[in-house]
C-alpha cells in the first residue's frame, strides 16, 4: 500500500513505538482498581470461577473502535469496510472496563454501570508482575473540553511532517493497539482503567461468542481462571450495591457460597484459583435505594 511504517517482527514493550506509546499514554502503578457490574456477572464470576473479558466491537459505546482513527485521519471508516484480516485483528483484543480505586462505592458509577446500584463492585489487587507484552493495563487518556487530545496531534503532526519532508506516507503500526486508551472529554468521569489483552489464534485460553445486551452485537469473549496466580488481577473484595435486592441475605449467601467454592478448590488439584481471602461487603451509601 506503499506506506512505511516501523519494522517490528514480534509484539514487545521494548519497540521504539511501545515505547512512545507508553510515553504518550502514561505508566500506571495504583495497586489497586475497582470495576461495576451487574449481580448476575458477579454470581456467574463466583460459580464457574472465571474472569471474563469481552471484545471491543461489542463496547457500549460503539464509536470508541473508530475515535482515533477518525481524529487522526479527520475520516471515519465504517468497520464493514476493512479488510477481513483487520477485523480479525480487532476481534482479538479483549477488553474489561475497571476505574480508580478512589471511585469504589460512588454513586453516579453504581448508576451508571452498577445495574442502577442493584449490582456489584468489584475491588482487584493489581499484580503489576504478571503484566506482559501481550497484556497492558493503563489509564484511559480522554480529550479536553474542546475536543482535543494533545497525546494525539503528536501523533498526527508526526505523520504529517513525515510526508511534508519526505513525501511519503507513514503510519504507526501500534497505533492499532494503544488507540484503545484514548476516548473522548464526554467519558472523563469514568476515570477509567483498561486492560487490553491480545489473544493470538493458537491461544490455550478458553473463548467463545454472545450476543450484547446493549446493541445485539455478536461478540467475541475470553476467559481466564479466577484469580489464577499468572493473571495481572486478583479479586479481593466484593461490595454489593445499595440497590441489590436482599442485601444482608445475599451477603451472607454469597459468603457461603464462596466458602463451598473454596472447599471444592482445596479438592481439586487442576484448579490453580484462590478466592479463600475474598471479602463481601455492603455498600456505605444509605441514601439511594
Amino acid at each position: 500500500s506503499n506506506v512505511f511504517c516501523f519494522d517490528h517482527k514480534n509484539f514487545s514493550k521494548s519497540l521504539f513505538e511501545d515505547r512512545i506509546f507508553s510515553q504518550l499514554v502514561g505508566e500506571f502503578n495504583d495497586t489497586q482498581i475497582c470495576r461495576y457490574c451487574s449481580f448476575d456477572a458477579i454470581f456467574s464470576t463466583i460459580d464457574y470461577l472465571t474472569f471474563r473479558l469481552n471484545g471491543i466491537v461489542g463496547m457500549n459505546d460503539k464509536t470508541e473502535i473508530n475515535y482515533v482513527d477518525t481524529y487522526i485521519e479527520n475520516v471515519e471508516k465504517p468497520l464493514s469496510s476493512l479488510h477481513h484480516n483487520t477485523v480479525s485483528a480487532i476481534n482479538r483484543r479483549y477488553i474489561t472496563c475497571c476505574s480508580q480505586i478512589k471511585n469504589k462505592d460512588d454513586l453516579t458509577l453504581w448508576r451508571l454501570y452498577g445495574e442502577d446500584a442493584k449490582g456489584s463492585c468489584l475491588i482487584f489487587k493489581v499484580n503489576h508482575d504478571k503484566v506482559t507484552d501481550k497484556v497492558l493495563l493503563r489509564k484511559v487518556k480522554y480529550a479536553g473540553m474542546n475536543g482535543n487530545l494533545p497525546e494525539l496531534d503528536f501523533i498526527k503532526q508526526v505523520v504529517k511532517l513525515v510526508e511534508q519532508k519526505y513525501g511519503f506516507n507513514f503510519m504507526f503500526k501500534k497505533l492499532g493497539v494503544w488507540k484503545h486508551f484514548f476516548k473522548p472529554y464526554e467519558y472523563s468521569i469514568e476515570e477509567e482503567v483498561r486492560l487490553l489483552i491480545i489473544d493470538s489464534e493458537n491461544s490455550p485460553s478458553k473463548t467463545g461468542w454472545v450476543k450484547t445486551n446493549s446493541h445485539s452485537i455478536l461478540n467475541p469473549y475470553i476467559e481466564f481462571e479466577l484469580n489464577n496466580p499468572d493473571f495481572p488481577l486478583e479479586l479481593i473484595e466484593i461490595i454489593l450495591g445499595p440497590k441489590c435486592p436482599e442485601q444482608d441475605i445475599n451477603k451472607m449467601q454469597l459468603e457461603e457460597m464462596i466458602r463451598r467454592k473454596n472447599s471444592f478448590i482445596n479438592l481439586d488439584i487442576s484448579k490453580s484459583t484462590d478466592i479463600s481471602n475474598l471479602k463481601v461487603e455492603l455498600s456505605e451509601i444509605n441514601h439511594y435505594r
